[in-house]
């Protein structure tokens, strides 16, 4: 359903339990998660919620949901800003070993495994954002 979360309610245990549960962890990852892997699917997570429950999944949070998109987006957030800090020292030390601008950019932007996962943590929030547009509709701002 489309709309306003109030024309479409969830049972009062659902949302109780969402505001008291599941949002409260949600957003305490976002902010001291540094594993990407961890925020890629909390994003994931966050637009599956939409999907599911529709607007009421978000009652009270949207504003907090919207914060926290416009931190990803300006790559503000501190799974962001830590790897920022990480790949700063890291090539500080190969400055000093020698190896300075020989090195592949796409390692830098590149996890231990191969995968961009800033570039996933986009796309998971480029997703969510297109599902909230969806869940509401002309309400979406």
């Amino acid at each position: 359903t489309k709309g306003k979360a109030e024309d479409c309610p969830l049972p009062p245990r659902v949302t109780e339990f969402l505001q008291q549960v599941v949002y409260p962890y949600i957003f305490k990852v976002l902010e001291v998660e540094d594993d990407k892997e961890v925020v890629e699917r909390v994003f994931e997570n966050l637009r599956e919620l939409g999907e599911e429950l529709g607007p009421a999944a978000y009652t009270g949070v949207i504003e907090k949901v919207m914060e926290h998109i416009v931190i990803f987006l300006q790559k503000k957030a501190y799974c962001q800003t830590l790897a920022m800090a990480d790949e700063d020292e890291e090539d500080l030390e190969d400055v000093k070993e020698g190896d300075g601008p020989e090195d592949d950019e796409s390692e830098e932007e590149e996890g231990d495994d191969g995968i961009d996962h800033d570039e996933i943590i986009f796309g998971n929030v480029t997703d969510l954002v297109l599902e909230l547009a969806r869940c509401y509709g002309n309400e979406f701002e």
